[in-house]
């Protein structure tokens, strides 16, 4: 059949065959094959980005295979190719899909989304991509979302921890916000949650807070704002009866995206300033739940619609409340068991 392939071990192997440790697994018999048997596997009946990750693991093997195979590399199979080097190299390295290539990272990029530290130019594609929410402290990019299913799928230490999304924040303007951000993976599918807490003890406290939601332009998500005047608002923020009505975890749902949020509103009476005299004060909790998707492709149809920002997309996206009626991604949220690879170190 021809040479045998056993000159296509690596140094480090081949000491098996001269009475050193066996260090080589019993799965590299295949480079114990006939070299013209290897070839034709490679070749023939190898997709070309599988035949030049292969080649990779052999210097001799690289030297007869790597150039035909890069000639076959088309565009899926450069990403099929690319794809694979990432499980191997995930530690510092992910896929983009924008420049289809491999771009570096850091572990200890820190847990702050507003200030991920992409070290990167003007015209790199990650400056471009976050998506920010109005008012919030969060803003997310596919790649945050890549590297933490990275490290879910492909385990420590690559990819990133899930406690990069552990984000708490103070909003700015009329009102200010509270918000605790968090996030677990459920059926292999990466969610967010972020309550929001408002206290408001002002004088003339009923219409000061009608007249501030009224005009809050904080986002819960990429398409439903507190702002009485959103395309789309939170009902419950807004009644048609009364400046501000209290009600306990009254359930909508984004339209576009795959968000449900739940809104209670309390009035409370309070003991307040060096007098402790007792007053109304407003307390009210705004907790939403976000569904993203597996994180594999920035085209994933969850992924998508929560990242969707253009006059395009708002009327071409639309949420199957068939399939994802009103609350079922809260509800998954509440009763789901997370997945395991939830709370590695940073460093991996």
């Amino acid at each position: 059949m021809g040479q045998r392939g056993s000159s296509l071990l690596p140094r480090w192997a081949r000491r098996r065959h001269h009475g050193g440790n066996p260090i080589l697994p019993s799965s590299s018999l295949f480079l114990e094959l006939p070299l013209d048997i290897i070839l034709m596997l490679c070749r023939e009946h190898l997709p070309p980005g599988s035949a030049l990750a292969l080649s990779l693991t052999c210097k001799d093997l690289f030297c007869l295979v790597s150039a035909r195979a890069k000639m076959r590399l088309n565009g899926s199979s450069r990403e099929a190719f690319l794809l694979l080097l990432e499980k191997d190299v995930g530690c510092n390295w992910y896929y983009c899909h924008t420049c289809a290539v491999l771009h570096r990272f850091s572990s200890a990029a820190g847990p702050a989304l507003r200030d991920f530290n992409w070290r990167s130019d003007e015209n790199d594609c990650r400056r471009h991509d976050p998506l920010y929410l109005a008012g919030s402290g969060l803003r997310i990019s596919y790649q945050h979302v890549r590297l933490v299913m990275n490290r879910h799928f492909l385990g420590p230490p690559n990819g990133l921890p899930l406690d990069i999304f552990q984000l708490e924040n103070t909003s700015f303007g009329c009102i200010r916000w509270k918000e605790q951000w968090s996030a677990r993976i459920l059926e292999d599918e990466l969610f967010l949650s972020a309550t929001r807490t408002l206290h408001w003890s002002y004088v003339g406290a009923d219409e000061a807070l009608r007249n501030a939601l009224d005009r809050n332009t904080y986002a819960i998500c990429g398409h439903v704002e507190m702002s009485e005047f959103a395309r789309l608002s939170i009902k419950a923020l807004h009644p048609t009866t009364g400046l501000v009505v209290p009600c306990r975890d009254v359930v909508e749902s984004c339209n576009k995206c795959l968000t449900d949020y739940d809104t209670t509103v309390e009035r409370r009476w309070v003991k307040d300033g060096w007098r402790k005299e007792t007053r109304a004060c407003w307390y009210i909790t705004v907790t939403s739940y976000h569904r993203l998707g597996g994180g594999r492709s920035p085209s994933d149809a969850k992924w998508h619609a929560f990242a969707a920002r253009g006059f395009r997309d708002l009327y071409t996206i639309s949420r199957n409340m068939a399939r994802y009626p009103r609350g079922s991604v809260r509800e998954m949220w509440k009763n789901g068991a997370p997945n395991r690879f939830l709370s590695e170190t940073h460093g991996g």
